[in-house]
């Protein structure tokens, strides 16, 4: 590492986002209901189509379109960005906005705060293998991700949100447990047991947080106020990861062990654990909260 040179690091992490851009602009399409909402009825029924052309639907979707008469303003930017503020904060969603930004604060705490902490926490409890560990637990992230998929697919968001924070705070215990060590050399293989199931834990868990939280972010708010609403979450969870590495320093500093970081990052998923019930169910339901007909033979009615 100390013969790579930052600017080369910083433009060789910036390929990945440059090819995934091109990649967007290429193929993504729009959100149909964002059309719809600003009166583009003709890309958002080509969109539709184009989505079941994809997913090979048996029959075609009829789309018809009504008026809104809650639609978007045409005001300036800072207006419209008001307005969807004051949805946000209002008193339908203001918990919901409070828990979803806590829960993804705390998930990019855990996560760029371990990661700033293990390259210094490692060489203190695996002597000669803090390298190599550290390898390891970033190909842990994998299954993590493959299990984040798979919940988001077949459990409801909330199931899913209490299983990644359950999940989480039991790995940090075990890795506190882990690290604290025992003075009896019988116990001193159990204490690496816990040691190791917290460390990959740690590093496989959140990633299941990144996929469902945010996911959720976005499909809890209406269609109007979504963008807003997961660019709060997205934020809170940016300044989580901006000042991880100084509350870790703090803490090192204050108590004169590492071991206290991490007991505030298990008591702060546990607290959002029981803060999700707060949230409501939204897995199976349109943006806008009603719930998606059975039929895949239906009239959309945007």
């Amino acid at each position: 590492m100390q013969f790579l040179h930052w600017r080369v690091l910083l433009r060789l992490g910036a390929l990945p986002a440059f090819v995934l851009f091109l990649l967007s602009a290429a193929y993504l399409n729009e959100s149909p209901m964002f059309l719809a909402l600003k009166g583009r009825n003709h890309e958002a029924r080509h969109v539709v189509e184009d989505m079941g052309r994809l997913n090979r639907a048996s029959s075609a979707v009829v789309l018809d379109f009504e008026p809104r008469t809650n639609s978007a303003s045409s005001g300036s930017l800072v207006s419209e960005m008001g307005r969807q503020m004051n949805l946000v904060f209002s008193v339908q969603f203001m918990v919901v906005t409070m828990v979803i930004m806590s829960v993804c604060f705390t998930l990019n705490l855990v996560y760029f705060g371990s990661l700033f902490a293990f390259p210094q926490v490692l060489p203190l409890l695996m002597h000669g293998q803090a390298a190599s560990e550290l390898l390891v637990g970033a190909l842990w992230e994998l299954p993590g991700l493959a299990m984040g998929l798979l919940l988001g697919i077949t459990a409801s968001r909330r199931t899913s949100l209490k299983f990644y924070l359950t999940a989480l705070t039991c790995s940090i215990l075990c890795f506190i447990i882990g690290a604290h060590g025992h003075p009896d050399p019988e116990q001193e293989k159990t204490m690496k047991v816990f040691l190791f199931m917290g460390y990959y834990g740690i590093k496989c868990v959140p990633n299941i947080g990144f996929i469902v939280a945010y996911q959720m972010s976005a499909e809890v708010y209406p269609t109007e106020a979504r963008s807003m609403g997961a660019g709060l979450a997205l934020a809170s969870g940016r300044l989580a990861a901006m000042i991880s590495p100084m509350i870790y320093e703090a803490a090192v500093l204050w108590t004169g062990i590492y071991l206290f970081f991490f007991l505030f990052m298990a008591a702060l998923c546990l607290s959002n654990l029981y803060m999700v019930d707060l949230l409501p169910e939204v897995a199976g339901l349109q943006p806008d909260g009603e719930a998606l007909p059975i039929s895949p033979e239906r009239i959309q009615v945007v």
